[in-house]
């Protein structure tokens, strides 16, 4: 499953060509704001705008999601698809630890990378993969974060 934006699509269109698998898009794998979103603003705007997010969780931003809602958006994807198995989700760094930090502790998240809670989504590298373990009735284990061993 993909993210709409092209960079994961690519990526996941490779995964799909190497293991014969179908990509499915699905939007609510998005990021929670891109930059670009919307034209007139800086990229220093932009920055500014994410670096709150990050920080008030809650905080709605005048574009996009707050970073609570966009790990939302993760789990609800989550939650569709518990039954199927083993399923790759291609994503983007912010969403991906908007849905760590609704799910797991920091020091969850601690144990399994060091100084990951000092990071956040600036230590999640393009082509990196966390890995969850999910089993119906069993509370998400963190295998890991950002692992960038295959690159």
């Amino acid at each position: 499953m993909s993210s709409p934006l092209l960079r994961t699509k690519q990526t996941a269109d490779a995964i799909a060509l190497a293991t014969k698998l179908v990509v499915e898009v699905v939007p609510l794998l998005r990021e929670r704001v891109n930059w670009g979103d919307d034209p007139h603003q800086s990229y220093e705007a932009f920055e500014k705008m994410w670096r709150h997010a990050s920080e008030d969780r809650t905080w709605m931003p005048p574009i996009g999601d707050s970073s609570q809602a966009a790990g939302k958006r993760v789990e609800s994807v989550i939650e569709h698809i518990h039954e199927a198995g083993g399923v790759a989700l291609v994503t983007h760094g912010g969403v991906i630890c908007d849905f760590l930090r609704n799910v797991f502790t920091i020091e969850e998240m601690e144990m399994v990378r060091p100084g990951f809670s000092k990071e956040y989504e600036f230590g999640v590298l393009e082509c990196s993969i966390t890995h969850v373990v999910l089993k119906k009735g069993d509370k998400p284990k963190l295998m890991k974060i950002a692992d960038v061993g295959h690159l």
